[in-house]
């Protein structure tokens, strides 16, 4: 019930492409995720690991809306333009 709120804008390209685009961030996230994580930690802290957990998905999400708006065609007139 909740998941239709937070998918965001609908159609914005190919169902098949998001679904080979995401298939490859995952592949990719997992292997270098458990690389990093191990190198932060070992020269710096588990703080940037955390902070970086914290800061990706609000910033993805934001990514997503600015990023992500419907295109407009080219024979959409303005608001202004029908009013007059």
């Amino acid at each position: 019930m909740l998941l239709p709120c937070l998918r965001g804008p609908p159609r914005l390209v190919p169902v098949g492409r998001v679904t080979a685009l995401t298939g490859v961030a995952g592949g990719l996230s997992g292997m270098l995720f458990p690389v990093l994580t191990g190198w932060l930690a070992d020269y710096f802290s588990y703080l940037p690991v955390f902070s970086l957990a914290v800061v990706t998905p609000p910033a993805g999400t934001a990514a997503l809306f600015v990023v992500g708006r419907y295109p407009r065609s080219a024979n959409t007139r303005s608001r202004a333009a029908r009013v007059s």
